[in-house]
């Protein structure tokens, strides 16, 4: 993969975002509002007769909890019926016995979920059905473990408690400060030493790994745990000085050395090398300006204005099968 798909990949995993909980409502039974009927905007000709079957949906949080204005249709051949849930998560409607397909309004679903059916068999003796909504938000259990987003996380673990965390981006050791707890990853328990628990989590995609936290002793456990990158990572890049340096790369087979450059003035910056195994991708993420990149002997330059943090990947083309020095030269003028 060229660096500069790489970069994108890399840059895309730093940013995460926290899952919001559901705004199902609860039930109640004093709620006086009356059934949702058919939209009148429904592409269906049929017309209610002796053969309808009233039928029942109520749109159900898997945390316990019926959510309200829940848009969805229900499909059968040529014709379509649309429904909304009323306060009570309940919507009905008259409809002939068949198999009808289920699509949502995403825009009406509360937030952090997702629906689970998408069919529905309508017939005289099924004709009340629940429309189950899964609640992702995460909550440390191992169906919906946290998301790692930042560096450092205090926990708070009570005796024997056990959370676990889904870990997606590059390659990074984990520490947990106590010898108080396990961590399991990868089918491997870890226990601590001097103190801490070390573990090398590898590089991860979108889909991410999950590893757990357990507190192994018979009181509540305050720790932190810790991701620390490797210094060239795109999380730890290393840092360039100065309105001209010329640099070194140690860059392993199919590996990356990431840089970064602070503009002290508004200018343009050139990067430049001479060896023709080289590969070097470079990013302006405050202008959003990336330009050609560099692929054997050769140089890129890019607009930056005082305070703009470039980034650059040196890495080696595809005529390198093995470790490479890359030397390299940067100016702004």
């Amino acid at each position: 993969m060229k660096l500069k798909h790489l970069f994108t990949l890399l840059l895309s995993a730093a940013f995460v975002f926290s899952l919001s909980a559901c705004d199902g409502e609860e039930n109640s039974s004093s709620s006086s509002s009356s059934p949702t009927s058919i939209d009148s905007s429904s592409e269906s000709t049929n017309e209610n007769d002796n053969s309808d079957i009233a039928c029942t949906f109520t749109v159900s949080v898997d945390t316990g909890v019926t959510a309200a204005n829940v848009a969805f249709t229900l499909t059968s051949g040529a014709s379509s019926y649309d429904l909304t849930s009323n306060a009570n998560g309940v919507a009905t409607a008259e409809l002939p016995a068949g198999t009808y397909e289920i699509s949502y309004n995403s825009d009406t679903l509360p937030s952090a979920c997702t629906p689970d059916v998408y069919s529905v068999t309508v017939s005289e003796t099924a004709a009340e059905f629940t429309l189950l909504l899964i609640d992702n938000t995460p909550d440390g259990s191992a169906n919906k473990p946290f998301l790692v987003t930042d560096n450092a996380t205090a926990l708070s673990l009570d005796a024997g408690e056990e959370l676990y965390f889904r870990y997606r981006g590059e390659s990074a050791t984990l520490y947990v400060g106590s010898e108080n707890v396990s961590v399991v990853y990868n089918g491997t328990t870890y226990t601590a030493f001097d103190g801490k628990v070390t573990v090398e989590i590898g590089a991860q995609d979108y889909m991410g790994t999950i590893f757990s936290i357990k507190n192994i002793s018979n009181a509540t456990v305050e720790t932190e745990m810790e991701l620390v990158f490797p210094l060239g990572s795109m999380n730890n890049p290393i840092v360039l000085s100065g309105d001209s340096a010329t640099t070194t790369a140690e860059v392993a087979e199919n590996g990356s050395v990431v840089y970064k450059w602070t503009a002290t003035k508004n200018g343009v910056l050139t990067i430049s090398t001479a060896n023709t195994l080289a590969y070097i991708s470079v990013t302006n993420p405050t202008a959003i300006a990336q330009p050609d990149d560099i692929s054997g002997a050769g140089s890129t330059t890019v607009n930056c204005s005082a305070g703009d943090v470039i980034l650059i990947i040196v890495g080696n083309n595809f005529e390198a099968v093995e470790a490479v020095d890359v030397e390299f030269t940067i100016a702004v003028a």
